[in-house]
């Protein structure tokens, strides 16, 4: 399972983009195409699950992941 904080090797390839914006600004992005996701070691948390869903209660966008 991936939590906010955990080192993890990724495997795959980076592709660009680039586009213009509504507002006429030119803009780009990098999109990562992974097919593999390796935990490191060194990841664990002391903290119990329910202390961390309470502490970060209030930050809970920042904590989603996009994939």
């Amino acid at each position: 399972m991936l939590t906010k904080g955990l080192l993890v090797e990724l495997t795959g390839r980076v592709s660009t983009r680039a586009w213009v914006s509504k507002d006429g600004e030119p803009r780009a992005g990098l999109n990562f195409h992974t097919s593999n996701i390796k935990p490191l070691a060194g990841g664990k948390r002391s903290e119990t699950p329910q202390a961390t869903t309470k502490a970060n209660a209030g930050n809970a966008q920042e904590d989603d992941l996009p994939f």
